[in-house]
């Protein structure tokens, strides 16, 4: 990967090998993970096996979840940004999604939404992407609640396992109207390269 995504309080960068024991710290916390799939990291090597997977998307696809640094205290608070899946969910597969994950320590801190602003306007604007999608499980109201609001439309729900998911989709028309109509407020960001 090659840039940084910068707002006012955030630091978007790759996630690194660096980044495995607060990444753990994270992923092992049953609460962060009670809508991922409720399977908490419970060996570190998971996490090192993560952290390679994730370095192998940007590779291959130039793209994939982003480490979310809280500049104010040079601190990893969690992931997020676009991820090129190639797995099939919901019948479609080979699909730029959108996700965030954040450390407990600071939820309710209004950051899900600076983040999920900038991956989408980084998604239309600079990768030209028609349309991105997300997935999150219908009881967690957070997550829906956050694609509401960034104006992501929900298309249908679905199954997985034995958890019932939504599926949501946002295109790039409907964003530019949302920003010309100043229904979304643009959140500034730098791109640097690195």
């Amino acid at each position: 990967m090659s840039f940084i995504l910068e707002t006012e309080r955030l630091l978007m960068r790759p996630i690194q090998q660096e980044d495995v024991e607060d990444l753990f710290r994270m992923d092992s916390n049953p609460n962060v993970h009670e809508y991922l799939w409720g399977k908490p990291a419970t060996d570190i090597n998971q996490t090192k096996f993560l952290v390679n997977t994730i370095s192998s998307q940007y590779i291959k696809h130039k793209i994939g979840r982003y480490a979310i640094i809280l500049k104010e205290t040079n601190e990893f608070i969690g992931w997020g940004g676009l991820k090129f899946n190639e797995n099939t969910v919901n019948g479609q597969n080979n699909f730029y999604d959108i996700g965030i994950c954040i450390d407990e320590a600071h939820w309710n801190k209004k950051l899900g939404f600076e983040i999920f602003h900038v991956w989408i306007k980084y998604a239309f604007k600079n990768l030209k992407l028609p349309k991105i999608f997300a997935y999150t499980q219908s009881n967690n109201m957070s997550s829906n609640k956050m694609a509401h609001k960034i104006h992501m439309r929900l298309v249908n729900d679905f199954l997985d396992g034995k958890d019932t998911w939504n599926w949501y989709e946002l295109g790039t028309l409907k964003y530019d109207m949302l920003i010309t109509k100043g229904v979304l407020h643009d959140i500034p960001y730098l791109i640097k390269n690195i």
